[in-house]
């Protein structure tokens, strides 16, 4: 059996910390895609008052709405300093729906701070993972037992957790292998426009893809 064929995707998140001239309620009737408005549904988060959010930096950037459209399987966040985007449903990365949607607020954002783009997967198999440039004198072998292992630089981190040593559970489901957290991002940005915000997010995808590849020699 060729076990890359199990490889699974469970999380795609791409997220933007950023300050909007107004409120995020004005920006409802403004996302659109083919003329056609989403279902806005509030969040848990949204009963606590704002200025305590503000203050609290584990609330500053929660969404506090979901926004969907009937026929499109990413859906968005929105809070008071975040906009994001959750294409987990999706098969492969959703760009131009990310695009539509920036575009579309581009004159409502006065300046963005970061774009973090997160994937997870569940694995079989991290046998390339030490392509990954680890600084590490153990074998393969005892790396493997590890329950966690966390490889960082400047704009990207990988998490690889033991679902089996940590009984990891998803949707009900017991998961064997690895969980893997890819994650890539930019922060500290200025003066990032809308065409510049999608050149970073583009090169954050590619980013997440050459990480993947090395560590299950798959395409994602």
């Amino acid at each position: 059996m060729d076990n890359l064929k199990l490889n699974k995707k469970i999380i795609d998140v791409c997220d933007l910390f950023v300050t909007f001239k107004n409120n995020i309620e004005s920006l409802f009737s403004i996302i659109k895609i083919n003329n056609t408005s989403p279902k806005i549904e509030r969040l848990p988060i949204f009963n606590i008052p704002q200025e305590v959010r503000q203050l609290d930096s584990n609330l500053k950037y929660q969404p506090t709405h979901k926004l969907t459209f009937e026929d499109e399987d990413t859906s968005i966040f929105l809070g008071d300093n975040v906009i994001g985007f959750d294409s987990s449903k999706c098969e492969k990365k959703d760009i131009n729906f990310i695009s539509t949607i920036l575009e579309s607020l581009k004159d409502e954002i006065e300046s963005i701070n970061r774009i973090g783009i997160k994937r997870t997967f569940n694995i079989d198999s991290i046998d390339n993972f030490l392509n990954l440039k680890i600084k590490n004198d153990d074998n393969n072998d005892s790396l493997k037992k590890l329950s966690h292992i966390q490889l960082k630089e400047d704009n990207w981190v990988v998490n690889i957790v033991s679902a089996e040593n940590n009984n990891v559970v998803i949707n009900n489901e017991k998961r064997n292998g690895y969980i893997v957290d890819v994650i890539t991002f930019f922060e500290n940005l200025k003066n990032c426009n809308y065409k510049e915000t999608m050149k970073k997010i583009s090169k954050l995808y590619s980013s997440q893809e050459e990480k993947y590849k090395k560590i299950v020699k798959s395409k994602l």
